[in-house]
């Protein structure tokens, strides 16, 4: 239990991991039977542990364990890094897709759009692409569109 109540301690405190590494081995060789979680909870939240850090704690704490272990690991940082890949491109591909609609919106309404206004909507950040397509319905005029600094 100490181990847990150590590891949860230092993971919020990113400044300090690596300072408290050699803590952290002496704590996890008296981890017993939740050395393979706690270690799982170490890759997950010590953000300053790289892969050689990962494999010298292991390889310090339960030497025999190492391959295996760092081939879960490394199965479940894939699969994790994989979701993460989708959901950036998922957000990306959305962005795309409000960038071109407005786009489509302004050239419809306002007809052959200047270089300065293709270029801002290819910059903007989602919000902004919502406030001026609502802008769109309204707006008398390009300028009136994206006024107000947004």
């Amino acid at each position: 239990m100490r181990a847990w109540l150590w590891a949860a301690k230092y993971a919020l405190r990113p400044e300090q991991q690596m300072a408290v590494k050699e803590l952290l081995i002496a704590r996890l060789l008296d981890a017993a039977d939740d050395f393979p979680y706690i270690m799982y909870y170490v890759i997950e939240v010590f953000r300053k542990y790289d892969e050689q850090t990962i494999r010298e704690i292991i390889r310090r704490v339960r030497p025999e364990e190492e391959e295996q272990m760092m081939s879960l690991f490394a199965r479940d940082m894939l699969a994790k890094g994989r979701q993460d890949g989708i959901q950036i491109g998922e957000l990306r591909g959305e962005q795309k897709g409000e960038v071109k609609m407005l786009t489509h919106l302004l050239q419809r309404r306002f007809g052959v759009l200047p270089e300065w206004v293709t270029q801002r909507v290819s910059d903007a950040d989602p919000s902004a692409l919502k406030m001026w397509a609502d802008r769109v319905l309204d707006g008398c005029s390009l300028e009136g569109v994206f006024a107000d600094g947004a």
